[in-house]
């Protein structure tokens, strides 16, 4: 029986991308103007920023809904298919929570995965998801490899405005107050549970970048020739500088990093200008 692989558009994914491999995208959703919009289908990354710097209000994101997910696995269990959800870390979003609660609707066939990752991270450990499932492997074996502390799953970035991470209530005021106040860049990174955490500052923030990037390539160990990522929440230039640096400094014969937009539902929370660097280890 084949396995689709399903993931949400914080993994910033293209819907255009997500065909080629075979995934399913389930919209996330952000609100702007009064409007609820689904992310990556009624408004993309350029859209978002152009509308963002216009509205007085700042966007908020939202979770897919239980009846969002119901709707879908109907969809893709009714052609036959066995399901492995791919989401947003649960400490990040209740998008997890409410596949696991319409994924009780079809016992046995929808195994819903807490990637503990988010944005770049989620995206190379869904694509990785995709690979195996069009390898022939079982949701089971699926779900047992696409694991992050096997994968060495890394995820670090860097903001020019942590105030709208602040606001979210995902990162603790005194480390708000630290960046915003004292003038520090900080580096943060997803943690082990797929939170956010502190993980340097520098009082640069193309010092901050370089600093992530070694990091990085720090915790992968010798020797990886790691899949990564490089994104950027509106702002190409930067990326394409970090992008570079990053390339650099991996290990010869290492897969070329994808470069990618934050999409809105993520930008909602990060901002303008947030830089961010991915890595697993397959």
């Amino acid at each position: 029986m084949p396995t689709v692989v399903v993931t949400d558009t914080s993994s910033d994914i293209s819907p255009t991308e997500a065909r080629r491999l075979g995934i399913e995208l389930i919209p996330l959703y952000v609100h702007m103007g009064g409007q609820k919009l689904r992310d990556g289908y009624e408004i993309d990354a350029a859209t978002f920023f152009s509308r963002m710097a216009a509205d007085k209000e700042l966007p908020k994101s939202e979770p897919a809904s239980v009846d969002d997910f119901v709707a879908l696995f109907t969809r893709l269990t009714g052609a036959g298919n066995d399901v492995v959800c791919s989401l947003v870390s649960k400490a990040l979003s209740e998008t997890y929570n409410n596949a696991s609660k319409a994924a009780e609707k079809f016992p046995g066939k929808i195994f819903v995965l807490d990637t503990k990752a988010g944005s770049g991270l989620l995206m190379l450990m869904t694509m990785y998801a995709a690979e195996l499932a069009a390898a022939g492997a079982t949701p089971a074996e699926i779900v047992a490899k696409v694991d992050r502390a096997k994968l060495k799953g890394q995820a670090y970035f860097v903001m020019s405005d942590v105030t709208f991470l602040g606001r979210t209530g995902r990162l603790p005021k005194a480390v708000v107050a630290l960046g915003s106040m004292l003038n520090v860049s900080l580096i943060l990174r997803l943690d082990e549970n797929g939170g956010v955490a502190p993980a340097g500052q520098t009082r640069n923030f193309e010092k901050s970048q370089e600093m992530m990037v070694d990091v990085v390539i720090r915790h992968l160990g010798d020797g990886a020739r790691p899949r990564c990522t490089v994104q950027h929440a509106n702002s190409p230039a930067a990326a394409q500088t970090l992008h570079d640096l990053l390339v650099r400094k991996l290990p010869p014969g290492s897969p070329d990093p994808i470069m990618a937009n934050i999409g809105a539902t993520t930008s909602a929370n990060l901002g303008p200008g947030t830089l961010g660097v991915t890595a697993i280890v397959v």
